[in-house]
């Protein structure tokens, strides 16, 4: 693609924009991640709540969501179990904002299955906010650090 404008006075202001637009895009994904950890622990802590209205409650709360959110992804009744797995593994919800919203979901949903240890499990979360591991990276941490 040609530039109409090649003077360089454009070109810097061009590139400005461009890192203002980077940068708006990030933290509109930090911020909606955010958004979607909190809402996950604090469905989880619903869910924890009331898990004495029975084994059903689960799958037709799930249901139920689909129904009114048709367009809505991450309320399957699976994820919803993590969700409360997620408020139970973390109780602390400023250490979830403090730490785990910095995380994808997928990515704390890998550590809860992969990593028992509440001690080790912190270790990892800060390695992938240390060294920004992708899920796949963490997943493969995890198997080398078994064959080790």
């Amino acid at each position: 693609m040609s530039m109409l404008i090649n003077d360089s006075e454009y070109i810097q202001t061009m590139n400005e924009i461009k890192v203002k637009i980077y940068e708006a895009h990030r933290n509109a994904l930090i911020s909606a991640n955010r958004e979607i950890i909190s809402l996950y622990w604090n469905v989880g802590k619903m869910i924890n709540e009331r898990n004495s209205w029975g084994s059903k409650f689960v799958q037709n709360l799930s249901r139920d969501i689909a129904l009114d959110f048709p367009r809505l992804q991450g309320f399957s009744k699976r994820n919803m179990q993590y969700m409360a797995k997620f408020n139970v593994i973390y109780p602390d919800f400023e250490f979830v904002q403090r730490a785990l919203h910095k995380l994808p979901w997928r990515t704390n949903v890998a550590i809860m299955e992969k990593i028992k240890d509440p001690a080790e499990r912190e270790w990892y979360i800060a390695q992938v906010i240390k060294n920004g591991w992708s899920r796949d990276l963490l997943v493969h941490q995890f198997v080398t650090a078994k064959t080790k």
